[in-house]
């Protein structure tokens, strides 16, 4: 969202002139405003009794953070995910110094590396640190089994096989 509020002031300033929305104002769409555009700004958005506890704590020790003269602009201008160090939810505390407390992490990691492999292994597409090298569409579009996920991403590669083919397929 910090890159979302970024993103706001920028298209702002093109449209219009700098300084249509002060760093108060996009810290407000991050907090309050953004919850009553969701229509949850009766639950959350701000800290008030009765709504639930959510809360970001930054870094500040953080250099990008100095000089700590004007806190809002810091975080519109400023701040990223990985600034925050401390992430509570209706009151708990789900991040503790950048560690994710509530779910276990390691396994997640695991299964994400397990679905990409069968994924690859299923498609043919060779992925690396470096890049992706994706096989060729007709390829795909033969290998794929004809169900579920696997069926959608063969009717898209026969899509493309079709659009870059110079005569209709199957006339």
């Amino acid at each position: 969202m910090f890159g979302e509020a970024r993103q706001a002031r920028l298209a702002a300033d093109l449209e219009r002139t700098t300084g249509q929305f002060s760093s108060m104002e996009l810290v407000r769409m991050l907090t309050i405003e953004g919850a009553r555009a969701l229509g949850l700004g009766d639950e959350v958005g701000s800290l008030e009794a009765g709504k639930r506890a959510d809360l970001l704590l930054f870094d500040l020790e953080n250099p990008k953070f100095v000089p700590r003269t004007n806190l809002p602009a810091q975080v519109a201008n400023n701040a990223a995910p990985a600034d925050v160090s401390t992430v509570l939810v209706d009151g708990d505390v789900v991040v503790h110094d950048g560690t994710v407390e509530t779910m276990d992490v390691r396994g997640v990691e695991e299964r994400v590396e397990a679905a990409v492999e069968r994924f690859a292994d299923e498609t043919g597409w060779e992925l690396g640190v470096g890049g992706s090298e994706p096989p060729r569409p007709a390829a795909l579009a033969r290998d794929l089994p004809k169900r579920g996920p696997a069926r959608l991403l063969g009717r898209l590669a026969l899509q493309s096989v079709a659009d870059t083919v110079p005569f209709p397929l199957g006339r």
